[in-house]
C-alpha cells in the first residue's frame, strides 16, 4: 500500500514538472498547407488553417499575419474563427502575378492560463499569385519627347494586364499603337502592330514626322480595354541635309536669268532646322554649257561660284543662267565635308525660247468649266482646285504635267467643301487650301499632297475670321493672310499658318492694313508687302509685314499709283512692280520709295488678268478692259532693266477671257480656265523668247 502511494505520488510530481515545463513555453502554433498552391490575382482566395496548443485566449488578427515574397506581391489578409484551437486565414485581392508569397503567424497571438504567449508559427509552403484573364492594355514605359523623324527612346512598352492590373505574363495578344492626340496632323511610322511576349508588347522604332506639342498614342488589342499614353512633344530635329525646295525652278529659258533658287537646311526628314554658324556653299553644274551665278535678282552684277548660309540661318538665294539647251543638267550645292550636312542637288532643263503658244490638252471630264479657281506650281505639275460655274461651286481639281501634256484628277476624299475664291499656296511639299466662299466665306481648309494623292486637316485654332479676294503669301515656312471680303463686308487683320505644326499665329494688328479686299501681295524674303485694294473707297496705301517681328510698316505715299483694286503684282528680288494698266508702278522696300515704269507699248488696261514672272520679265495675258469690260486675249512682256514692253504673239493664244487662272513653270507661262460670258475649261502655254 506505501508503495503504491509512494509511486502516485512520483507520477504526480512528474505531471505537475512537465505541466511546468510546457507552461513555460507558451501555446503552439501550426499551420497548415494553402487550401491551393496557386491563387487567382484579385480575384481569387487562397486560406490555412491555424492551430493552437495549450491556448486559453487567441488574439490573431490580420496585422499578426506577415507575409513575404520574392516579387513584391502582396495580399489582403483576414482572421475568421473563435474558440481556443483553431482559427482560420484567408488571403485575398494578391496582386503581383508570377510572384510567391508565404505567410507565418507572429508571435504573441495566444496565451496560456498563466500568461505565457505564443511563440511565431513556421512558414507555410508558398502560394503562386496567377493573373488573371487579360482585361487591358497599359503603358508601362510612356513615350517620352523626341525629335521629328527620330525615334521615340526609350522603347514604348504596353503591358497586357488582368482586370487589377497585373501583367498577364501568359499572354501573346497583338498590340496596335496609333496617334489619339495629334496636334500636328503627323504621321507615325515604324511597327505599329507587335505580338506580346511574356505579356509585354515593345515598340521599337516609332516615328513621327511634324512638329508640335501634346500629342499622346492610343493602345489598343482586341477585346480589351485600350490605353492612352501621356502627353509628349515632338521638337525640331539638327540639320542633316542641304537641300534645294521643292518649288524652285526645274526648268529655265537658255540664256535668261532664272526666278529665285533657294537653298535650305534641314533635319533628316525635311523640317526646315537652322545651322549654329554660318556655312558657305559651293555652287555648281554639269553639262557641256556654261553656268553662271549670281546673288542677286535679273542675274546682275558678277557672277559666284559660292553662297552663304548666314549664322542661325536656314536658307541662301541665287540665281543663274545656263548658255545652251540641255534636256537635263544636275546642279550641285555643297557645303563641304566638314558641314556635315548631304549635298543639295537639283535636275534642271534648259529650253530655247520660243515666243509661242501651245495648247493644253482637254480637260478630263471630272474636271469641269469653271472660273474663280485657284492654282499653284509644285515644281513638276500645276494643280488647279475649286471655282464654281452655272452649276454651282466645286471642290474637284487635278495636276497638269506639261512635260507629258496631261491631266491627272485629284482625290476628293479629305478636300475642303464645295467653293471659290479659296486662297492657294505651295510649300514645297503640300498645296494649302483655306478661306474662299460659297455664297458665305469659309475659314477652313485642307493640305493636299500630291505625291499621296491625299487631303490632310488644317487646325481652325485661332484662324482669321471667314474671308475671300484676299492674296495669299508662302513665306517659305507660313502661310500669311490679311484683309479681305468677309460676310457682306471688308475685314481687317489676318494671320500665319505653319503646315509644320499645324497652327495658327494672329498677326498684329497695330500698322496693319485698314478692312480691303481686292489688293495685291507681294514675298520679299523677310517681308510680307501689300497695297491697293477697295474698301470704302479705292485706295492707294500699303503697308509691310514683318513676320520675325511681328511688326508692320507703312509705306510711302510720295509717288504712290493712283488708288486701285484688282491690280496684279510681282516681286523681281529687289523690287515690288504692280499693274493693271490703270497703274503701273515699282516699290522699293530697300528705300521706301515708288518709281512709275513706262507704259509705251503696254497692253491695255484690264483687271482679273494672269501676270508671271519669269527671273528676267512680267508677262501678263487675258483679263477685262477696264474701260470697256470686255474680256480681252492679248498681253505682253515687261523688261524692268530696259524699262520697256513687248506684246505676246496672237497665233494659238487663248480665247479671250477673264480670270484666267495660271502658274510660270520656269521656262513656261501655264494658263486654264475662265469666263468669256461662257465658263472655260480650256488653257494655254506660252514660251518666251
Amino acid at each position: 500500500m506505501a508503495t503504491a502511494l509512494s509511486l502516485a505520488l512520483v507520477m504526480t510530481g512528474c505531471q505537475l514538472k512537465l505541466n511546468n515545463a510546457l507552461s513555460e513555453t507558451g501555446p503552439s502554433v501550426t499551420v497548415s498547407e494553402p487550401s491551393s498552391n496557386h491563387v487567382q490575382a484579385d480575384l481569387g482566395e487562397v486560406t490555412y488553417t491555424v492551430t493552437y496548443a495549450r491556448a486559453s485566449n487567441i488574439t490573431l488578427t490580420a496585422s499578426d499575419i506577415i507575409l513575404s515574397s520574392d516579387g513584391g506581391a502582396g495580399c489582403t489578409k483576414s482572421v475568421s474563427g473563435t474558440g481556443t484551437t483553431t482559427r482560420t486565414v484567408t488571403l485575398t485581392h494578391c496582386t503581383n502575378s508570377g510572384a510567391a508569397v508565404e505567410m507565418k503567424i507572429s508571435p504573441g497571438t495566444a496565451a496560456d492560463r498563466n500568461g505565457k504567449r505564443s511563440v511565431a508559427s513556421p512558414t507555410a509552403k508558398p502560394v503562386l499569385v496567377l493573373a488573371g484573364p487579360p482585361a487591358k492594355v497599359a503603358f508601362s514605359i510612356q513615350p517620352s519627347n523626341t525629335s521629328a523623324g527620330q525615334s521615340i527612346n526609350p522603347t514604348l512598352v504596353v503591358q497586357i494586364q488582368d482586370a487589377g492590373g497585373n501583367r498577364v505574363t501568359s499572354s501573346t495578344d497583338s498590340v496596335t499603337v496609333s496617334l489619339l492626340a495629334n496636334p500636328g496632323t503627323a504621321t507615325l511610322a515604324g511597327t505599329k502592330t507587335v505580338n506580346a511576349v511574356n505579356g509585354e508588347a515593345f515598340f521599337t522604332g516609332l516615328i513621327l514626322n511634324r512638329i508640335a506639342s501634346g500629342y499622346t498614342i492610343q493602345a489598343a488589342s482586341a477585346g480589351l480595354t485600350s490605353a492612352t499614353s501621356s502627353s509628349f512633344n515632338v521638337v525640331l530635329g539638327s540639320p542633316t541635309t542641304l537641300s534645294f525646295i521643292e518649288n524652285n525652278p526645274n526648268s529655265l529659258v537658255r540664256s535668261r536669268c532664272s526666278t529665285v533658287f533657294t537653298l535650305q537646311t534641314s533635319d533628316s526628314i525635311g523640317n526646315i532646322s537652322p545651322i549654329g554658324s554660318s556655312l558657305a556653299v559651293n555652287l555648281s553644274a554639269n553639262g557641256s554649257g556654261t553656268a553662271l551665278f549670281y546673288p542677286t535678282p535679273l542675274c546682275t552684277g558678277a557672277p559666284v561660284t559660292q553662297v552663304s548660309i548666314p549664322s542661325s540661318g536656314t536658307q541662301a538665294k541665287f540665281y543663274m543662267n545656263y548658255d545652251t539647251a540641255l534636256a537635263s543638267i544636275t546642279l550641285t550645292a555643297s557645303g563641304g565635308t566638314s558641314s556635315g550636312l548631304t549635298d543639295a542637288t537639283r535636275p534642271v532643263s534648259v529650253a530655247n525660247g520660243t515666243n509661242s503658244w501651245t495648247p493644253l490638252a482637254a480637260a478630263p471630264g471630272g474636271l469641269p468649266i469653271r472660273y474663280f479657281t485657284s492654282s499653284v506650281w509644285t515644281g513638276t505639275e500645276m494643280i488647279v482646285w475649286g471655282g464654281n460655274n452655272s452649276g454651282g461651286y466645286l471642290n474637284s481639281g487635278a495636276r497638269y504635267n506639261p512635260s507629258t501634256n496631261t491631266w491627272t484628277l485629284m482625290s476628293a476624299v479629305g478636300a475642303p467643301s464645295a467653293r471659290a475664291y479659296a486662297l492657294m499656296v505651295w510649300t514645297g511639299t503640300e498645296a494649302i487650301v483655306w478661306g474662299g466662299a460659297a455664297g458665305t466665306p469659309f475659314n477652313d481648309g485642307a493640305l493636299y499632297n500630291p505625291t499621296t494623292d491625299t487631303w490632310r486637316p488644317m487646325s481652325s485654332t485661332n484662324a482669321p475670321s471667314a474671308r475671300r479676294n484676299t492674296p495669299p503669301i508662302w513665306t517659305g515656312t507660313e502661310m500669311i493672310v490679311s484683309a479681305g471680303y468677309g460676310n457682306g463686308s471688308n475685314v481687317s487683320g489676318g494671320g500665319r499658318y505653319n503646315p509644320t505644326t499645324n497652327t495658327w499665329t494672329t498677326m498684329s494688328t497695330v500698322g496693319a492694313l485698314s478692312a480691303r479686299r481686292n489688293h495685291s501681295a507681294v514675298w520679299t524674303g523677310t517681308e510680307y508687302i501689300s497695297w491697293g485694294g477697295y474698301g470704302a473707297t479705292y485706295l492707294n496705301d500699303g503697308a509691310r509685314y514683318n513676320p520675325t517681328t511681328d511688326s508692320w510698316t507703312a509705306i510711302t505715299s510720295v509717288n504712290a499709283p493712283a488708288a486701285d483694286a484688282n491690280n496684279k503684282a510681282i516681286w523681281t528680288g529687289t523690287d515690288a512692280i504692280f499693274w493693271s494698266g490703270s497703274i503701273f508702278s515699282k516699290y522699293t522696300p530697300g528705300t521706301n520709295s515708288w518709281t512709275t515704269l513706262s507704259s509705251v507699248g503696254a497692253p491695255v488696261a484690264r483687271y482679273s488678268l494672269l501676270m508671271a514672272w519669269t527671273g528676267s520679265e512680267m508677262i501678263v495675258y487675258a483679263g477685262t478692259n477696264s474701260s470697256t469690260f470686255v474680256q480681252l486675249a492679248d498681253g505682253g512682256r515687261y523688261n524692268p532693266v530696259t524699262d520697256t514692253w513687248s506684246l505676246l504673239p496672237a497665233t494659238g493664244a487663248p480665247a479671250a477671257r477673264t480670270n484666267f487662272t495660271g502658274v510660270w513653270t520656269g521656262t513656261e507661262m501655264i494658263g486654264w480656265a475662265g469666263y468669256n460670258g461662257s465658263y472655260l475649261n480650256d488653257g494655254g502655254r506660252y514660251s518666251p523668247p
